[in-house]
């Protein structure tokens, strides 16, 4: 379960830092007045995906703490850009890649120890 959650994972935070170069080049063009209006949509646009990236390359050495990355990066985009219909696709991918990380919990758990 390490391999796919890796694999969902790394898909679901390359497709989410593709909408966030879009969200980066949206910043950018709040930002033409000069005020930097769109500071914070670039930082968040690009910081998510990576989070998200760093939580999938994480998923085979420690479950749990890739999982919980990934799991607080999807609730990072679903509070910061909502639930509609181009954020569906990473949600769900890094949600699954999340749930799978915590699954393999169980499996990966040394026997308890038998005296």
């Amino acid at each position: 379960m390490k391999i796919a959650s890796f694999v969902m994972g790394l898909i679901g935070g390359l497709m989410a830092l593709g909408y966030g170069q879009f969200g980066y080049a949206l910043g950018a063009v709040a930002n033409l007045d000069g005020k930097g209006t769109g500071d914070e949509l670039q930082f968040v646009s690009i910081a998510l995906p990576v989070i998200a990236l760093v939580g999938a390359g994480m998923v085979l050495a420690k479950p749990i703490v890739g999982g919980s990355i990934m799991a607080v990066s999807v609730i990072g985009i679903l509070v910061y850009f909502g639930f509609g219909f181009f954020n569906l696709v990473t949600i769900v991918l890094l949600g699954v890649a999340a749930f799978l990380a915590f699954a393999d919990l169980k499996r990966s758990s040394p026997p308890p120890h038998q005296a």
